[in-house]
């Protein structure tokens, strides 16, 4: 796995290693599958370098994983915009596309997803301003449009607090995908399902007694 020797970036160079080493590590985490068998000395070899190259950009592990998030979180908001967007004009369905990618992501990189929400990409300050990074914020952002849309749909979504509920819907996201991780032997339920299943109460109940072609739009 480990590369030739690197030639040197000539002099202004720098911001093409650091892209590099951001690159290299976001795809060697998908080849390792799990965060902490990444480390800065085979991130080196795996370019080509010294180790002492990579302290220029990044001082140490925590540092590269910060600037990594910021990249994913970046990705991760873009999967969620286009499954969305793919969803259709019904607002709720396009809460369930983003739902399902969210669950698909994680699936398909968990040791991206786990610097995302593991606690390394999140905590930025003590102002409330500062609960997630910028990156992480927009993700967020995403995710509170797509609610608020939902709630646009009924007069007693006016009532309803779109950030409250987005926040619901992390948790419950992230409940599905982190805790098998930890408790795998457990019979957990269908993720999709589970989902699916909370986006049928949350659309009942702006919309009681209501098919779902009559919510639609």
């Amino acid at each position: 796995m480990t590369s030739a020797t690197r030639t040197r970036n000539k002099r202004g160079q720098g911001t093409l290693l650091r892209e590099e080493l951001l690159e290299t590590a976001s795809r060697l985490l998908v080849e390792l599958g799990d965060v902490e068998l990444l480390t800065l000395r085979g991130l080196a070899a795996e370019i080509g370098i010294s180790a002492p190259s990579i302290y220029r950009h990044f001082p140490d592990k925590p540092s590269l994983l910060v600037a990594v998030a910021e990249v994913e979180f970046a990705e991760f908001d873009a999967v969620l915009v286009a499954a969305s967007t793919a969803g259709g004009d019904d607002p709720f369905e396009r809460l369930r596309a983003a739902g399902r990618a969210y669950l698909q992501f994680a699936a398909d990189r968990p040791a991206h997803y786990r610097i995302l929400f593991g606690g390394v990409g999140l905590p930025c300050g003590r102002e409330p301003s500062d609960f997630l990074r910028e990156s992480g914020r927009t993700a967020f952002g995403t995710l509170v449009g797509l609610v608020q849309a939902c709630l646009d749909t009924s007069p007693d979504g006016a009532t309803v607090d779109a950030f409250a509920v987005a926040t619901e819907i992390w948790a419950t996201m992230h409940g599905l995908v982190d805790l098998p991780f930890g408790n795998p032997t457990f019979p957990w339920p269908d993720p999709v399902a589970t989902a699916d299943a909370w986006l049928a109460r949350f659309r009942a109940s702006l919309h009681p007694g209501a098919t779902a072609d009559q919510t639609a739009g």
